[in-house]
């Protein structure tokens, strides 16, 4: 939008208008932030915008927030009512004085003529160079962008293990959690994946993102209303694809700080997408989750986030996937940590010739900004 509106005042200086002299008059000089000075005149501010008459015709529309002030230029009655300067009085012709011969005649000096009257010099508005407009409008993006981004706690872990010798096993863990809590509504985002490598075979391959948002009376309202998506792939399952949509009420019996309790419970869907011979399934779910966090130690916490999933299409299917975490933190601002994750996942009906259990144990380097 920014840069919209900076290419208008880079335009509208050449748009010509039909009406008289009278659109020629300037009263007023507009001066932008950026030090940019637009003569003109004002004609309404309406809805946070400033609507601008330019000397030669044609309007434009700027937002207040690139408007510095407004400079009233002055007025000089007499010269609106009589524009013409007085004549000047004739002055007498005076003779030089007669030149001997070795006499050499001084150069003539000029008189220094007085202007006739002081005049307000018009002021011509400068167009903003569409590079300058860019630039504006990029750093007002980025700023935007970094303020936003500025107001989520992130949380980055990594993780890996390299062994060269007699076997070759390359293993790579990473993740990261947002979080952002406003008056009504609270945001979670977490994502995370798992590679791992022996030799030249893939043994493991997992990628999984998460996302849940919180309704509420106010920040600190008990009851809630909730909605989720959950999105896992798995190579090693047959699984190319999980899709979970759910969404219900949920009730925080403890949400504070480092210490947290939360439930939800509502109805959902799952869409998976597995290789041959199962291929695509689609059913109707029951999802439930249960959601803690407590510090144990001075410098210790424990997390735990467990979803249960049973169908509603037919009775004794479900899955269930339970995170357990122990983070270690391990300097005086607490932004580091260490942390040992164990995670559980079970499907009642898996892939023909896969397992109905995975258990993973990770151990990261976590990085906190709050």
């Amino acid at each position: 939008m920014a840069a919209f509106l900076a290419v208008a005042v880079l335009c509208c200086p050449t748009v010509h208008s039909a009406r008289g002299a009278e659109d020629l008059a300037i009263t007023e000089i507009l001066v932008l932030k950026n030090g940019d000075r637009v003569s003109g005149t004002s004609v309404d501010v309406s809805h946070g915008t400033l609507r601008w008459r330019m000397p030669y015709g044609g309007e434009i529309e700027l937002p207040l927030e690139l408007v510095d002030r407004i400079e009233q230029l002055p007025a000089d009655p007499a010269a609106a009512a009589d524009p013409t300067p007085p004549a000047e009085e004739p002055q007498p012709v005076v003779d030089p004085p007669p030149v001997t011969p070795d006499e050499k005649p001084e150069p003539k000096q000029d008189a220094a003529v007085e202007p006739a009257s002081a005049e307000v010099p018009a002021v011509v508005s400068e167009p903003l160079p569409i590079t300058k407009a860019w630039y504006e409008a990029s750093r007002s993006t980025y700023a935007f962008t970094a303020d936003q981004t500025g107001k989520w706690t992130k949380r980055f872990e990594l993780g890996g293990t390299w062994v060269d010798g007699n076997s070759e096993t390359t293993e790579v863990y990473i993740g990261g959690q947002f979080e952002r809590q406003l008056e009504q509504v609270s945001h979670s985002l977490d994502w995370n994946g798992r590679h791992t490598t022996a030799g030249e075979k893939v043994t493991q391959s997992r990628w999984q993102f998460n996302g849940t948002t919180d309704f509420s009376k106010d920040a600190k309202g008990k009851w809630i209303l909730f909605l989720t998506h959950r999105h896992l792939f798995d190579q090693l399952a047959d699984l190319d694809y999980r899709g979970t949509f759910a969404g219900g009420v949920g009730y925080r019996f403890i949400n504070e700080g480092d210490k947290r309790l939360i439930a939800r419970l509502g109805p959902g869907a799952t869409v998976e997408k597995y290789d041959p011979p199962l291929e695509t399934r689609v059913t109707p779910d029951l999802f439930a989750e249960a959601e803690a966090k407590w510090p144990v130690f001075d410098r210790t916490l424990l997390e735990y986030k467990s979803t249960f999933t049973p169908s509603l299409d037919e009775i004794g299917v479900f899955r269930m996937t339970s995170n357990y975490g122990l983070l270690v933190k391990i300097d005086e601002t607490e932004s580091w940590a260490m942390r040992f994750g164990l995670r559980h996942d079970h499907n009642s009906e898996p892939n023909p010739g896969t397992k109905q259990n995975d258990f993973t144990t990770t151990l990261s380097v976590v990085y906190t900004r709050k």
